[in-house]
Formats: C-alpha cells, structure tokens, sequence
C-alpha cells in the first residue's frame, strides 16, 4: 500500500555488528546501513525486543 512504512525487526546481532563495525559477509552491512538510512529518513520503523536492548547495553558495558 503507498504511504505505508516498511517494518523491520533486529536482533541484537544485528545492532552488535553495525554498532561496534563487525566483519560480516560482503552485502550484510550495507543492507544494514541502508535499513538505518530509510529508519533515519522517516520511511521506516524498527522493532526489537527488550532482551535484545539489554543485550546491546550489557556488551557495551566495561567489568568495571
């Protein structure tokens, strides 16, 4: 239908690679990168679960 947004859901891989810059198979970032680029432009939504949320905080998160 026009005017509908496209929906997407991301694991917590998915966040992982594109925020700490993984190495991934040729063409996996790019799709990843275009799906942040039609998110940021508005013509997107992005879902994800509350697992996969605290998942990305804790691998960010430092012993100390």
């Amino acid at each position: 239908m026009p005017g509908r947004r496209k929906k997407f859901y991301w694991d917590s891989c998915l966040f992982l690679t594109w925020l700490k810059n993984e190495p991934r198979e040729p063409g996996e970032v790019e799709g990843i990168e275009e799906v942040a680029r039609l998110i940021h432009a508005g013509k997107a939504d992005l879902f994800t679960s509350v697992i996969a949320e605290s998942e990305v905080l804790e691998s960010k998160m430092t012993p100390d």
